[in-house]
């Protein structure tokens, strides 16, 4: 197994990529929200069609910098008259994807064990984590995943991938009165990460 997965970068990118169970963000929603870095290489975060960050949800979570993505207006909402997910962006320290090759295989692997699903578990149990699908795509890992420490088990997406050098977590999740079909969030999760890209090509 390749040595970068081991690093704290990583693990600390995988845990802060939730949300509490059942705490739908609130803030004003803006079009982007973009992180600072001391080289300049700052990163901005953008979600997909009829997303936007939330500035009041934008922290610090040890190394890693955190913000959170809804519906840009939850009056109107977005699908069948409910905002279907929320979106989450967390951008490691610089440097953190410096020599990281994203290898699904590898990563795969380490997702599936017992210290991977405690990473993506909501409350850091792997009990309560079951993973379905790993795939690496245009140079991302897309992750399907559901967890049943929420109140009903919900389907989560994830997106490792790097900008920058810096490691990035994205992860779509379910409201609780509106479950995403695996068609809808596998579209959702690979047009953030889309949106990420275009956002910050240089």
């Amino acid at each position: 197994m390749s040595t970068w997965i081991s690093k704290s970068a990583l693990i600390a990118v995988v845990l802060s990529g939730c949300v509490a169970p059942g705490s739908p963000p609130q803030g004003a929603a803006q079009g982007t929200i973009s992180f600072a870095s001391a080289t300049g290489e700052g990163i901005v975060v953008a979600g997909p069609a009829g997303f936007c960050a939330l500035e009041r949800t934008k922290q610090v979570r040890g190394e890693a910098e955190f913000v959170a993505l809804s519906a840009c207006d939850r009056a109107l909402g977005f699908l069948n008259g409910a905002s279907p997910a929320i979106l989450t962006a967390t951008i490691g320290p610089e440097n953190s994807a410096d020599g990281q090759p994203l290898d699904g295989a590898v990563l795969a692997v380490y997702l599936n064990g017992r210290e991977g699903r405690r990473a993506l578990s909501s409350v850091a149990d792997s009990e309560t984590v079951t993973v379905h699908e790993v795939m690496a795509i245009s140079e991302a890992v897309f992750v399907r995943l559901t967890d049943s420490s929420e109140t009903e088990a919900k389907q989560n997406w994830r997106a490792f991938m790097a900008l920058k050098g810096r490691l990035l977590t994205l992860s779509v999740r379910s409201q609780p009165q509106n479950e995403l079909t695996v068609e809808a969030g596998q579209r959702l999760i690979r047009n953030f990460v889309r949106a990420m890209r275009r956002a910050n090509a240089t």
